[in-house]
């Protein structure tokens, strides 16, 4: 008798165990999901950058495209490269050599306002809004 109640408490806790464990581990990925995604970048931009050939005839106009991981409170921006768009389409000019350089001469902190910004600030705002409404509805 008294290993058939045992038995019946340890499948019941068995049971409670693993229906705990499935809601935890549910939980635990949409939580790193929306984290993940608070995470991401903030905005995707581009400056341009002016080049010249080597042989000081060519000059042509680079547009590096840029995404936006944190905002600062004195006006500037954490930046990386995603792409570069290199300007020019003369095979004189390796592209690898472009690259080289761009990336050689970039910096990641720059004033926010020397990016032309292709997303709206509000509308960022308003994502980031929902995901942390999204967040708190998960946790609860």
């Amino acid at each position: 008798m008294t290993t058939i109640i045992l038995s019946g408490v340890t499948i019941l806790f068995a049971i409670l165990f693993l229906d705990y464990y499935i809601k935890y581990r549910n939980l635990r990925k949409e939580v790193s999901g929306i984290v993940l995604k608070l995470n991401s970048p903030l905005r995707y931009g581009y400056y341009k950058q002016g080049l010249t050939a080597k042989n000081d005839t060519e000059k042509f106009e680079s547009l590096i495209y840029v995404k936006e991981l944190d905002r600062y409170s004195n006006g500037e921006s954490k930046i990386v490269i995603d792409k570069i768009d290199y300007g020019i389409s003369d095979s004189r000019v390796s592209s690898s050599g472009i690259d080289d350089f761009i990336r050689g001469c970039f910096k990641s902190i720059v004033k926010t306002s020397d990016i032309t910004w292709l997303e709206s600030e509000q509308n960022i705002k308003d994502q980031r809004k929902e995901k942390l409404a999204h967040l708190k509805e998960i946790i609860k």
